[in-house]
């Protein structure tokens, strides 16, 4: 679920387009989705995390729509009923860092419903937080007025319907396994449709920016450890957001806002 400003979608800076290349930095791009060989370099690293590109760039015009709406990622059926508002084109990018996947995309304007019969016959459950990079989008989230501009992100629960039109975009996600939603932001049924902005939100859009930077670099031990820290940073900007009755915070969630304040002072 992408949104954005109203433009044609062009590459991604730093060679990180959604269109197979032959390294991060360089090489042709073709149509289509493949493991990328991050890093394959003498200096990279010793066992790169493997990058999923996928882009309709080399598509002619009438055959990109249809070709990325049946493709089988992340599942082999439609997550969403969609409508394209504009020439449509599309960029992605996606790397599995531990339990949750993160994602670079860029996508021109479309209208986006998942209705309940969609959801039961799905199998497909996450959580799915949509950062904006440039764009804009709005609509309603099962009964919840919902808008997003550029610096803002938000949650969509996948179990519930939602409805929403967006301008071309390009965003970061991060698909979180239900189960993993649940052991580090339970209660869940509050999370659909809510938008966090402002610092609440800072400090997860200036990681997402320096771990893309960082994924030709990035070996594939070290993917679990900053998977956990995409996590531990929507966890505090929940902590500033999200309406909880008036208990005392634990321990743990203190000491993580005083790291994450402490990282904002340092940078």
């Amino acid at each position: 679920m992408q949104t954005g400003k109203r433009r044609r979608v062009r590459a991604a800076a730093t060679g990180s387009g959604s269109a197979s290349v032959a390294t991060m930095d360089s090489g042709p791009e073709a149509t289509g989705a493949q493991a990328d060989g991050v890093g394959s370099r003498a200096s990279g690293p010793v066992n790169p995390v493997p990058i999923l590109r996928w882009s309709t760039d080399d598509l002619p015009p009438d055959q990109r729509y249809r070709t990325w709406y049946l493709r089988d990622w992340p599942r082999s059926e439609p997550i969403y009923r969609t409508e394209p508002t504009e020439p449509f084109n599309t960029r992605w990018e996606s790397v599995q860092l531990g339990p949750v996947i993160f994602v670079y995309a860029e996508i021109t304007g479309m209208r986006w419903e998942r209705r309940r019969q969609d959801i039961r016959s799905s199998d497909f459950d996450p959580i799915i937080v949509n950062l904006m990079l440039e764009g804009e989008a709005q609509g309603d989230m099962d009964g919840r007025p919902f808008h997003e501009t550029a610096g803002m992100f938000h949650f969509h629960d996948l179990c519930r319907p939602s409805l929403h039109a967006s301008t071309a975009s390009r965003t970061y996600s991060i698909v979180i396994p239900r189960p993993v939603a649940e052991t580090w932001f339970a209660p869940v049924r509050d999370l659909h449709g809510l938008v966090v902005d402002g610092a609440a939100a800072g400090a997860l859009f200036a990681y997402s920016a320096h771990l893309r930077e960082m994924l030709p670099r990035l070996d594939l031990s070290e993917a679990d450890r900053l998977g956990r820290v995409l996590l531990e940073l929507l966890s505090v900007a929940l902590l500033a957001t999200r309406s909880r009755p008036s208990d005392r915070l634990s321990a743990e969630n203190v000491l993580r806002s005083n790291v994450i304040n402490l990282v904002g002072l340092i940078r």
